[in-house]
């Protein structure tokens, strides 16, 4: 993937951030006791990547916090306090971060006044990166640290770029396709690489074994999302690790999250309930032609919106939907004594006979 293998390792190979750069090298550099630095930007401009990058050319230990994975603020807040005392084991200096604190701390006060308290004592320099540095409710930790912005990177930066990973490659992209990518990423370098990927995959036979790579749930998401080509969509769902039938449901579940307005929402809901119609003609007919349909609608889920949201969202799983098709299917598979995989793909469509209409209650 090109988005791993093209990750900055270090500062010169970040994309447009210059200014920024020198500002957070500096606060490195001059660091004292209790300071803390919050970096903000558009999504895919290289928050991250900076932190990262200049712990590793600069020799510092880096102590990260995903506050992706971790949800109970209370044990963020223990580990940061033994961070901020001891000393690196590896003799090196300590960097502490947090990756989008912002998504942990919006709904829990009394967890930002602990982190702020924390920090002013602690003994190396603690980095944060935010979404929106303008949420009210950050307005206690903004005030209280170096606020570091990142610009959206330039269409020329990212045109540039492309190009250079190209020459890479050695792979030859229409230049029209490159500055097409370039102009619809807006300013989000790690979707542009996901674009570029793309391509070169459907134009170049040497990376054709780039279809076969899997895309987790909530990467395949934000393609469909926020990706401005079709054809990117429809990839991403051909090589989603789960299959489209559940995917619907998680677009349906993240529709609210990732379009705010009324006609976009109803637009998006429209094409999935098309999508949908196109589903159950397949379970109904036993024609599996019509699954082809279905995916091409999921994959223009994209145009419902009216301008690309660059904003992070969390994506969230369906209800309970699935947690209960999979109970009840391993469930029968148990008394019949086979795998539920079996069950699904062998005896469903005898029990939708014997069942009829009353399938949906059984299962779900």
């Amino acid at each position: 993937m090109l988005v791993e293998k093209y990750k900055p390792k270090i500062l010169k190979d970040i994309v447009g951030q210059d200014e920024a750069i020198k500002e957070f090298t500096n606060f490195l550099k001059n660091y004292k006791l209790g300071e803390v630095a919050i970096i903000c930007g558009p999504v895919g401009s290289g928050k991250t990547s900076l932190v990262r990058a200049a712990a590793n050319e600069m020799g510092y230990s880096l102590i990260e916090f995903s506050t992706e994975n971790v949800k109970n603020i209370s044990t963020i807040i223990n580990l940061l306090s033994e961070s901020t005392k001891l000393a690196s084991l590896v003799n090196k200096p300590k960097l502490i971060f947090f990756d989008e604190i912002d998504n942990l701390i919006l709904n829990d006060r009394k967890g930002l006044n602990e982190i702020l308290k924390i920090s002013k004592h602690s003994l190396y320099p603690i980095v944060m990166t935010v979404n929106n540095i303008y949420n009210p409710k950050l307005k206690p930790l903004v005030d209280s640290a170096k606020v570091i912005k990142f610009k959206k990177i330039s269409v020329f930066s990212i045109e540039k770029y492309l190009k250079k990973i190209c020459d890479i490659e050695k792979v030859k992209i229409d230049e029209l396709i490159i500055k097409q990518i370039s102009r619809s990423c807006n300013g989000d370098m790690r979707s542009a690489l996901l674009e570029l990927q793309n391509a070169i995959a459907a134009y170049s036979k040497e990376y054709s074994s780039w279809h076969d790579t899997q895309l987790n749930v909530f990467d395949t998401l934000k393609i469909v999302f926020k990706s401005n080509f079709i054809l990117s969509s429809l990839d991403a769902i051909n090589k989603c690790e789960i299959e489209p039938e559940k995917l619907l449901f998680w677009i349906e579940k993240n529709i609210p999250l990732e379009y705010s307005k009324p006609e976009e929402i109803a637009s998006a809901y429209e094409k999935l309930s098309k999508a949908d119609l196109f589903l159950s003609k397949v379970v109904k007919r036993q024609n599996w032609r019509f699954k082809e349909y279905m995916i091409e609608i999921l994959a223009g889920i994209n145009l419902s919106r009216e301008k690309p949201n660059n904003k992070f969202i969390f994506y969230q799983p369906p209800d309970q939907y699935f947690k209960n098709q999979e109970k009840n299917l391993k469930e029968i598979a148990l008394k019949l004594h086979c795998s539920s995989k079996k069950i699904k793909n062998e005896y469903l469509p005898f029990f939708k006979i014997i069942f009829k209409d009353k399938l949906e209650e059984v299962l779900f």
